[in-house]
C-alpha cells in the first residue's frame, strides 16, 4: 500500500501556476568534504545571485521526494555540457550531499544578468539534507538517486526497531 506525501496548497498553486505567471526555479545545492567549493545550480537558462552568492543556470532535472512504503528517493540528472561537473562527481568518493530549495521566481529582477534577489527570496519547498548516491556519469548527462539517508543495504528501514536492547521494558 502507497502512502503519498501531502503537499501543501501553496506548494501545488505555485507549481500549477498558468504559463506567463512568474516561474518556480529549483536551486541545487551539492556539497562535499573533497570539494573547495559546493556546486550551486539553478534550474534556468541564466545565472542567479541568491544570498550573495552566484548561482549557474543549469536545465537540470530533478523529481521532487515521493514518499510510498519505501525509502523516500529522487532521481538527480544534470547535463553534462560543462565536463567538469560530471568528472567532479565521478571521482568523489562517498555520497555528496544535495540540498533542493524551490523559490519564486517572483523574487528575482528578470531585467538583470546575472538576476538578483528583490529583498529574501521565499522558499516555496526545501529538502536539505538528501544525499546523491549510485553516481553515473556519460558524454549527455552527470545523474544519480537523491535519498533522505543511508542506502536500503547499509541501514533498516524504518532506521531503528524495538529491540529488547533499546526498549528492555516492553519485553519484560
Amino acid at each position: 500500500m502507497a502512502v503519498e506525501r501531502a503537499f501543501s496548497v501553496d506548494l501545488r498553486d505555485a507549481l500549477n501556476r498558468r504559463p506567463g505567471e512568474a516561474p518556480v526555479l529549483a536551486f541545487l545545492h551539492l556539497s562535499h568534504p573533497d570539494l573547495a567549493e559546493p556546486i550551486r545550480l539553478v534550474a534556468d537558462a541564466v545565472d542567479y545571485v541568491r544570498g550573495g552568492v552566484l548561482w549557474t543556470g543549469l536545465l537540470f532535472d530533478v523529481v521532487l521526494l515521493a514518499e510510498t512504503d519505501r525509502m523516500p528517493e529522487a532521481r538527480l540528472s544534470i547535463p553534462n555540457v560543462d565536463s567538469r561537473i560530471g568528472a567532479t562527481l565521478r571521482t568523489l568518493a562517498g555520497p555528496v550531499v544535495v540540498a533542493i530549495e524551490l523559490v519564486a521566481g517572483a523574487d528575482f529582477d528578470a531585467a538583470t544578468t546575472p538576476r538578483q534577489e528583490i529583498g529574501a527570496a521565499e522558499v516555496i519547498y526545501a529538502a536539505r539534507t538528501l544525499r546523491l548516491y549510485g553516481v553515473e556519469v556519460d558524454a549527455a548527462t552527470a545523474s544519480g538517486v537523491v535519498r533522505r539517508r543511508g542506502t536500503p543495504d547499509s541501514e533498516p528501514w524504518p532506521l531503528t526497531s524495538a529491540t529488547q536492547d533499546l526498549t528492555p521494558g516492553v519485553f519484560l
